[in-house]
């Protein structure tokens, strides 16, 4: 199991990021190779548009382990990270889930680096060569992280994280205050970085029954309405605001702009935009996730979210 491999086009980047190629753009490639000792690597995780408890990863083929003293990873100060414990894995019971940990941009393909002339470095494919690439790249980007640029990969891993512990509890049978704490301990210990700001799942998700100042992955559910071009999708639950010692129920809407070369988006995101124009048509209620920062708008009768960036919007398939 390793983080990183090189393309059949040369390009070597990070599983997390052949993972966003594939649900973003639906890019597949049809083989890869370690990029330190060169031999044939496997797949895992990677081309699975859905809920996953595992990182994506690359593994050897059975029978052919990495070679010249490689074992797939980088090394730092002289050590493989190989066995570094993992930040993002948690253990509910018997059970062993790996989430994304941190919130990148990358809206286009994301660019690894090329190598141009693979069969010249296979030549030279010795185990000083090998330690020189590992020593290589573990200067220039330490231990790989499980990253996401996609909201969905971090909403699909807490709803995934709370059906372990529902299934825990059930198994233990635990009452259901020992099964909220439990469920409130385990995803504060999940960190999250999102913009640079390093917290955790428990804190970096908010609901709408309630106002935040802060940047969070929004969540809840609501009908859909167009207006100029834009979607504005209404809450069913409004929001409460506290203000000078008053308070107030407030309408919360989640907006975003509809572009108008649709079928020039991503592929993520037209899936995105016509599940929102499916709902809208057909008059459904949506469950969505959303990143960014709500605002208090039209004289603190409403919270309002634009999302700028469809990356930053999950709509559950309706």
């Amino acid at each position: 199991m390793s983080d990183l491999a090189i393309n059949d086009k040369g390009e070597q980047k990070a599983a997390s990021e052949f993972h966003d190629d594939f649900i973003l753009h639906g890019i597949q490639h049809a083989s890869f190779v370690c990029p330190f000792c060169f031999i044939g690597l496997v797949a895992k995780a990677i081309y699975i548009d859905g809920p996953q408890g595992k990182s994506p990863h690359f593994s050897c083929f059975p029978q052919k382990p990495h070679i010249n003293g490689c074992d797939g990873y980088p090394l730092v100060e002289g050590k493989s990270v190989k066995g570094e414990k993992k930040s993002n894995k948690i253990i509910i019971g018997k059970e062993e889930f790996l989430f994304p940990e941190k919130l990148v941009s990358r809206s286009k393909p994301s660019q690894g680096k090329f190598l141009n002339d693979l069969s010249e470095l296979i030549k030279e494919n010795n185990p000083e060569k090998v330690e020189k690439r590992r020593e290589g790249v573990g200067k220039e980007v330490g231990s790989a992280k499980y990253t996401s640029s996609i909201i969905r990969s971090f909403a699909s891993s807490k709803k995934a994280i709370i059906s372990l512990v529902y299934k825990y509890a059930k198994d233990e049978e635990l009452s259901s205050e020992e099964r909220k704490l439990l469920l409130k301990d385990t995803l504060s210990q999940a960190p999250i970085e999102l913009d640079g700001y390093k917290t955790n799942y428990q804190v970096a998700f908010q609901g709408t029954k309630y106002f935040s100042t802060y940047k969070k992955i929004w969540n809840g559910e609501g009908v859909v309405k167009i207006k100029d071009g834009i979607v504005y999708i209404l809450s069913g639950q409004d929001t409460e605001y506290k203000h000078e010692d008053n308070s107030y129920e407030l309408s919360f809407y989640t907006s975003l702009k509809i572009p108008e070369n649709i079928e020039e988006q991503p592929a993520y995101h037209q899936t995105i935009i016509n599940r929102l124009l499916n709902a809208r048509e057909k008059e459904l209620v949506v469950k969505w996730f959303a990143y960014g920062m709500a605002s208090i708008v039209l004289d603190k009768k409403s919270v309002l979210l634009s999302i700028d960036n469809f990356d930053h919007v999950f709509i559950e398939k309706v």
